[in-house]
């Protein structure tokens, strides 16, 4: 369903090199999943589902205000975080 949203908005999913770049989760779900603590562990960066909004709505906005459990994106998604912003 996600995937299909992105694309009629134009956009694309793109594999990335791990199972999870980023985890789309509710704070309190988030602090409680030892899944979701596992794939940040593990390099994902665990956002709100406020970052998938304002990434299509807001491409100009900033999106740290909706990183959760003090994960920080790969490499690979802060390349298409920054190349979003210049776009």
């Amino acid at each position: 369903m996600c995937s299909a949203i992105i694309k009629a908005g134009g956009g694309a999913v793109v594999p990335l090199s791990r199972a999870a770049d980023v985890v789309v989760a509710s704070a309190s779900a988030a602090a409680a999943s030892p899944a979701v603590q596992a794939r940040v562990k593990d390099g994902a960066v665990c956002v709100s589902s406020l970052y998938v909004v304002d990434w299509l709505a807001q491409p100009h906005a900033g999106l740290g205000a909706h990183v959760l459990l003090g994960s920080r994106p790969s490499a690979k998604v802060a390349a298409a975080e920054a190349a979003r912003v210049q776009g």
